[in-house]
């Protein structure tokens, strides 16, 4: 699959694959509170006009995310995506961090969003991409 970068900055890149409705986050560094959301609104302004449905944000490089940033990210960031597609997110963590994110664990997060937590980036492309 050919990704197209749509932005990036010291901390993160933002690419897309608008073919397969695909938007991927890979964090380059550790990124602090502000970067961090920085990237993010980043990703949702340029998915939700594609109706870009299946993310992935590739986190082994992010040490640790704070609990107001997931509180955050699960309060405001997610409740925010186009509530008129089904979304499917896949989150990279490397073995170090899978521990520091209380977050990590597959589930529903709302009727219309599903996350699933991989270590390895190519059963995550797997499960987020048809066949």
């Amino acid at each position: 699959m050919t990704l197209t970068e749509l932005y990036s900055n010291e901390y993160a890149r933002v690419e897309t694959n608008a073919e397969n409705h695909f938007i991927q986050v890979t964090w380059l560094q550790h990124a602090s509170h502000t970067a961090l959301r920085e990237v993010l609104e980043k990703a949702l302004q340029y998915a939700k006009p594609a109706k870009l449905n299946r993310w992935l944000f590739d986190m082994r490089k992010i040490y640790f995310v704070t609990s107001a940033d997931q509180v955050w990210t699960e309060k405001r960031y997610f409740p925010s995506f186009d509530p008129a597609l089904q979304h499917h997110v896949a989150c990279v963590l490397s073995l170090l961090n899978a521990e520091m994110i209380p977050l990590a664990q597959d589930r529903v997060l709302s009727d219309n969003m599903e996350m699933q937590i991989f270590l390895d980036i190519e059963m995550a492309h797997s499960w987020l991409l048809p066949h």
